[in-house]
């Protein structure tokens, strides 16, 4: 491959700590209605004359008429409801009917014969006061993606209903002061970080039915732990009995921070759990970070995976297991952090890209682009899951202010740039 060198504009801003801590979402704040088409056709008695107007952020979708109703779609950008699984709004309302279970606010899950209808009618609260509630979609998706979403109106006996909505979004979190709809038994505790500083790795090669026979083993190498497996094609588990119970219950997500190189993506799991099984005479372990979704490439990604599945399985975990399984070459797996969390975390810039501290920009010029973009980096970096590191790199090259681009820095040419799952912070 040629060199080529290549020119990446971030902002100095994005090297603050702040932008981890925004929300991670899609968002409709309603600047605009236009987008939202009325479809008579879905509903067996529709309003001949509703309504759609926003003023000052303020969307309103009216029904005249008792009796009658309307329903409203509009497109989303692609959206993995993995990463933002809560459907959240903020609303009023007067005179709906609220007895029909059908839905309030409809989720196109793109697939067929799936009907995701996270708020249906009978949660709304007509009684003209302010609501915001949110709903975790992703138990009630039959995907993982989200193409459209629906919103419905129906007026009770007395007509004039309006619904109200100040904004609605799909998002990585709750926010404060919302109500979740939905929730059953389930009570968000807070995260925890489990320490492998200290862990004890004990190899397992009899849970293989191709286990190494040399030249694999775990070391602690800095602020993480390596686990190797030198001989390709063959593969080993290790398990730790970390003396203590953990709560995996009350989480939404386990947070791995790893860098993986040569591990195949084949086999059950690459971090299991492991604890007394909610149900008596089940196993006593089950996958919490499958190797399907490694990407092993020899750069540090976050991946954040889903629990609530393993949760209900095993709600208290005492021992972990990890799985290496060779393909191509050495296969080593490094995990610097695992963390039982409720928020996905968001990715730094340099899981994406290589940058070059104290770069040279020899016969170059700074070029001034506010004339052409508009864009701010930070809220459009928070859009996409990423974040910077305060202080990771020193970028000394200024260039004009261009709406909120602020420094110039350079991709190390010749580098391999990879999207990824990544999320977090971890240098290499």
């Amino acid at each position: 491959m040629s060199r080529i060198l290549i020119l990446f504009v971030t902002l100095s801003a994005l090297a603050s700590a702040a932008c981890a801590q925004d929300a991670f979402e899609w968002r409709d704040d309603f600047d605009s209605v236009d987008v939202w088409g009325a479809q008579p056709g879905w509903l067996g008695n529709p309003s001949p004359s509703p309504k759609r107007t926003t003023a000052n952020g303020i969307a309103t979708f009216a029904i005249a008429e008792p009796g009658k109703g309307m329903k409203w779609r509009r497109e989303l950008p692609n959206l993995w409801l993995p990463e933002q699984r809560f459907l959240v709004v903020r609303y009023r309302a007067r005179n709906v009917n609220t007895e029909p279970t059908d839905y309030f606010i409809y989720v196109d899950d793109s697939t067929p014969g799936s009907q995701c209808q996270p708020i249906c009618l009978n949660d709304v609260k007509a009684d003209g006061a302010w609501h915001t509630v949110a709903v975790d979609v992703l138990p009630l998706a039959g995907g993982e993606s989200a193409k459209a979403m629906a919103i419905q109106v129906q007026a009770a006996g007395e007509g004039r209903a309006e619904v109200q909505i100040d904004f609605i979004a799909l998002s990585d979190r709750i926010p404060e002061g919302a109500e979740e709809l939905r929730a059953g038994n389930f009570t968000a505790k807070p995260d925890v970080s489990i320490s492998l500083a200290d862990a004890k790795w004990t190899a397992q090669p009899s849970w293989l039915s191709n286990p190494a026979e040399k030249d694999y083993g775990t070391t602690r190498e800095g602020e993480w732990t390596k686990f190797r497996v030198r001989e390709p094609g063959r593969g080993m588990k290790w398990r730790w009995l970390m003396g203590r119970d953990v709560e995996l219950a009350g989480h939404r997500y386990v947070s791995m921070r790893y860098r993986a190189k040569h591990v195949s993506r084949h086999g059950d799991y690459a971090l299991c759990v492991m604890g007394p099984p909610a149900k008596e005479g089940d196993l006593g372990y089950t996958s919490a970070v499958p190797l399907s979704v490694l990407i092993s490439d020899g750069r540090w990604h976050t991946l954040t995976a889903d629990t609530l599945k393993a949760a209900s399985l095993i709600p208290k975990v005492n021992a972990l297991a990890v799985q290496v399984r060779a393909e191509g070459g050495a296969a080593e797996l490094d995990i610097a952090e695992i963390r039982f969390t409720n928020q996905f975390t968001p990715s730094p810039v340099t899981d994406f890209i290589d940058i070059a501290e104290g770069a040279a920009f020899g016969g170059l010029q700074p070029v001034d682009l506010a004339g052409q973009c508009g864009a701010d980096i930070v809220p459009v970096s928070a859009d996409h899951g990423l974040a910077g590191d305060k202080g990771r790199h020193d970028l000394r090259h200024s260039v004009p202010p261009c709406s909120g681009f602020a420094e110039l820095c350079r991709i190390e040419a010749g580098s391999e740039n990879r999207a990824s799952h990544s999320r977090g912070g971890q240098d290499e």
